[in-house]
């Protein structure tokens, strides 16, 4: 983890394909080719469509963002399809997916948006057709949250734990990154690029529901978000007290910000 964690800018930038992480030298060769007539075959293989009504058309939700029926309804029933079509073809190919909204019981909760995620940073940052440093793009935070929730869902599936992942907004902008469901437990999370970044847990989402823990995950926390033992309750208070022990020994405000530590 020490090794990764001094690749981590390589990381959000150029993604982990295995020929990448062998063969960095060759990175964004590789990742274009992968991006290109490599998985124009993946999809064409699927449906048989054409280059220009697959990804060329589907940049605009590269980065994440919220598809919400209510926009999409614009375009007609025609547009809609599409627009399902290109996502239903693109997380076949394993190339995105995408998190349902949390909703059960407030009434100004979105509840069929949908937010859309790469698996792979490189790749996203390959159709984008921008490999620029970290520290000077503009859309920093979306590479974090991205490489942040896909990671965490290739460690649930490995860890066969059958978690649930969620995003929460309101209509008025309220909104959490990314919630866990598991074994009837809701733990929230917060992504922050900025290792001083602060957020708190929205009082309507922890009002109306019982929100075990509130996490904001940071570049100088996220290891241990990322092991196998921060899936389980005990492994989870280890990853909490560690991460505060660090910021205190930084002379830095918390990263790690519990559920009820924000209510008090």
């Amino acid at each position: 983890m020490i090794e990764e964690r001094g690749q981590l800018r390589h990381r959000l930038i150029f993604g982990a394909y295995p020929e990448v992480v062998t063969t960095p030298a060759m990175a964004r060769e590789t990742l274009a080719y992968i991006a290109g007539d490599y998985l124009y075959k993946d999809l064409f293989r699927l449906e048989q469509i054409k280059k220009n009504r697959s990804i060329g058309k589907y940049r605009a939700g590269l980065s994440p963002a919220t598809r919400r029926r209510s926009i999409l309804s614009r375009t007609g029933p025609s547009g809609r399809r599409v627009a399902t079509d290109r996502g239903d073809l693109l997380e076949k190919a394993f190339i995105v997916f995408r998190l349902p909204a949390f909703s059960r019981n407030l009434r100004n909760e979105i509840e069929k948006g949908r937010k859309i995620y790469f698996w792979d940073n490189g790749i996203r940052n390959a159709v984008l057709g921008n490999f620029s440093h970290i520290e000077t793009r503009t859309d920093a935070g979306a590479l974090w949250e991205n490489y942040m929730v896909a990671k965490r869902l290739k460690l649930h599936h490995y860890a066969r734990t059958f978690a649930r992942a969620y995003f929460w907004r309101t209509t008025e902008q309220q909104e959490v990154d990314y919630i866990e469901e598991l074994d009837g437990q809701l733990t929230a999370f917060e992504f922050k690029w900025n290792p001083t970044g602060r957020a708190k847990l929205p009082k309507a989402l922890g009002q109306k529901y019982p929100i075990r823990a509130f996490h904001i995950v940071t570049p100088e926390n996220y290891d241990l978000y990322l092991t196998a033992e921060a899936l389980t309750r005990e492994g989870e208070e280890a990853w909490s007290k560690s991460s505060l022990r660090r910021c205190r020994d930084a002379s830095m405000p918390p990263h790690l910000l519990s559920g009820s530590d924000q209510n008090s």
